[in-house]
């Protein structure tokens, strides 16, 4: 097959007799800014519909919504069901889009389930997200922040911040500045940039606890080597105070 580019052809060659084959010859090409990525899709798909896992994991990880409904019969659904929690994850996700004609919410639920018991905090998360906007049935604050706080236990920054948020809001949980301020410190401890920039605001305002602007510039400061929008503007600002 050729590739033409700023004037030069580059041939890559898709043939591959085994599944083996074709996934490993997949994987020395695959880059999404380079001219293989075309070619690796080919490959991945040879070696998927040969029952190769790891391909179809590949293709489940990686390019599902180019080929969404083939993606999670041939990539995803094999993948998870073969163990790949990542897999269960992405395709809860797929599934659980109210304005896309994929919505299913049944099986978006079972998905996510199995890649939450299979270990996969990030689909812990989403399970957690989904039942506090009540996405796939009745809204469940108390189901999500009983997630949230098991993942933050576990060390899931994001969890840290999302159990945060509901604990400021009175969601599923007391409201409390003090317990917020809690587990923000612990999502920014996981090295979450989004918990410590919601820290950093209590810590601002002394909400939950003392009113510190050289702590807070020291929090913005970390939101801010995490690329949180305004973080650095706010760092600059109460570096000043210190």
């Amino acid at each position: 097959m050729l590739t033409l580019f700023a004037g030069l052809a580059l041939a890559i060659d898709t043939t591959c007799d085994t599944p083996q084959a074709c996934y490993e010859q997949a994987q020395a090409v695959d880059n999404p800014r380079d001219l293989g990525y075309a070619e690796a899709v080919e490959m991945f798909w040879k070696a998927c519909e040969q029952g190769h896992q790891g391909a179809c994991g590949e293709l489940g990880r990686e390019r599902p919504f180019m080929y969404p409904k083939q993606a999670i019969e041939k990539g995803l659904l094999p993948a998870c069901n073969g163990g790949q929690a990542a897999a269960c994850t992405l395709v809860g996700r797929m599934l659980s889009r109210p304005d896309t004609e994929l919505f299913t919410p049944d099986m978006a639920t079972s998905a996510l389930e199995r890649a939450c018991t299979l270990g996969n905090l990030d689909g812990c998360l989403v399970q957690a997200d989904l039942a506090m906007k009540g996405t796939l049935g009745s809204p469940d604050p108390t189901k999500a922040v009983d997630i949230y706080i098991r993942n933050c236990d576990l060390g899931h920054g994001p969890s840290c911040k999302a159990a945060g948020d509901a604990t400021t809001q009175g969601l599923g949980a007391t409201r409390s500045w003090a317990d917020a301020a809690e587990l923000y410190d612990l999502g920014c401890r996981a090295e979450d940039p989004y918990a410590c920039f919601a820290l950093a605001e209590l810590v601002r305002r002394g909400r939950g606890v003392d009113k510190l602007p050289s702590r807070a510039a020291s929090l913005y400061d970390q939101a801010c080597k995490g690329e949180v929008p305004t973080a650095c503007e706010k760092a600059a600002k109460y570096e000043k105070r210190r």
